[in-house]
């Protein structure tokens, strides 16, 4: 029924989410792939979009698109260690031993990390959900963080910037970015 569903050219964002993330729990790794890729293509911004796609690679062990896929995750979730490590494995799995020290290094070497990512839109307002987790950067440094907004169509609609303490090596610590519009789709980068 899924794999029919999937063959629609015509599905919402919202329906190739909720597809993918179905296909997945089944075990459809590739067929969740497929939707998740989808979506990308419609929500080219979307950080959730793409972290999906990139799971749904690895699940499959389809090391090719995941290790270009895992690229575009980086540029959109610079500070997820697992969206480094991910990459870090297609890259080496494919036998580009260089990028996958390379994508092993950023994740070493980033300030913080930032994990536990959730988007929840309510009425007219969108948040973001996340624990920033201490990484090398000493603890009390402030860490700046712009997240920019995105539409049903993949349109820019707006940006945030958040500012957190980093706390200590190994520890977390919860925020959430409120965003004064519904967004479909969100990505973030690390100020300088």
């Amino acid at each position: 029924m899924y794999s029919e569903l999937l063959s629609e050219e015509s599905l919402t964002p919202t329906a190739l989410f909720n597809l993918g993330v179905q296909l997945f729990g089944s075990g459809a790794f590739a067929e969740a792939a497929e939707s998740f890729r989808r979506l990308t293509e419609l929500q080219p911004s979307s950080r959730d979009a793409w972290f999906n796609y990139a799971n749904s690679l690895f699940a499959a062990q389809a090391w090719e698109p995941l290790a270009a896929a895992g690229s575009r995750l980086v540029e959109l979730d610079p500070l997820g260690e697992n969206a480094q490590l991910v990459t870090a494995r297609a890259q080496l799995e494919i036998g580009d031993r260089p990028a996958a020290i390379a994508s092993l290094d950023r994740a070493d070497l980033a300030p913080v990390h930032v994990d536990g990512l959730q988007m929840q839109r309510s009425g007219a307002a969108t948040t973001v959900f996340g624990r920033v987790t201490g990484n090398v950067a000493e603890a009390g440094t402030l860490v700046e963080l712009r997240f920019s907004f995105y539409g049903d169509a993949g349109e820019p609609i707006g940006v945030d910037t958040l500012t957190v303490s980093a706390p200590a090596a190994e520890e977390s610590e919860s925020f959430e970015v409120r965003f004064r519009m519904a967004a479909a789709a969100y990505r973030y980068e690390l100020l300088q």
